[in-house]
């Protein structure tokens, strides 16, 4: 059997501070290839850590973070950064694209720091937008399209590198809600296709979309749900 995508054991983040904030304490997690898994808690919860820490943009103070099989706990920055870029596709509230760009443009920034083909990546483009159904968009500035049609390049973006892992923050936190169902229902699309994706919300609507629901509370796992 394959390796977990996500495997966690143990792990722990401390702050700093009198007295020192146990932000996560002895979190166990395992993720497979192609769940479809959210991760809620309210404010203060530690899920913003835990996605610091599973994007590998933080360290743990304690535990283990295996991704895809690798340990990660021990790995020096440059390594870390390669396999973050190599293995993680983020997705963010905010869809953090170039204005005056083109959506196809966009995408293929996602591999301007990978030692790729360069001269297919329009192609591959155009492919990963193709993907996420905006085919019909690929010249198209972002002032011109709806929000959701926005957040849809930013996967697309996330996905131009095949990670193992798509990990987003609030990916609905910017739209109305006829655009967060389009979104959600790619996110069903692509799990079905296989994608491994880890979405980290504050809604509840969002997170039942998932096919398991993990609730953060005060740095812990403290329920682990199968949704409908």
């Amino acid at each position: 059997m394959s390796d977990p995508v996500i495997r966690l054991d143990g792990l722990g983040r401390v702050f700093p501070a009198d007295p020192p904030v146990h932000a996560l304490a002895d979190v166990h997690l395992s993720v497979e290839t192609g769940d479809y898994v959210s991760i809620v808690g309210a404010s203060g919860s530690g899920k913003s850590t835990l996605l610091n820490t599973l994007g590998l943009l933080d360290r743990p103070t304690s535990g283990s973070y295996r991704l895809d099989g690798v340990e990660t706990t021990g790995l020096a920055d440059g390594a870390r950064a390669e396999l973050r870029g190599s293995r993680i596709g983020f997705v963010f509230q905010a869809f953090h694209l170039l204005p005056h760009r083109s959506a196809a443009d966009n995408v293929a920034m996602a591999e301007l720091y990978r030692h790729t083909d360069r001269k297919h990546r329009p192609e591959r483009a155009r492919e990963a937008l193709a993907r996420v159904g905006l085919a019909h968009r690929v010249g198209f500035r972002p002032d011109r399209l709806s929000g959701g049609e926005r957040q849809r390049v930013a996967i697309a973006r996330a996905l131009l590198g095949r990670p193992a892992l798509l990990l987003c923050d609030e990916p609905t936190g910017n739209l109305d809600r006829a655009n967060t169902e389009s979104v959600l229902d790619l996110f069903d699309e692509l799990s079905a296709q296989g994608v491994t994706l880890v979405v980290i919300t504050h809604d509840e609507q969002v997170s039942g979309r998932a096919r398991r629901r993990v609730r953060i509370e005060d740095g812990r796992v403290a329920e682990e749900q199968v949704c409908a």
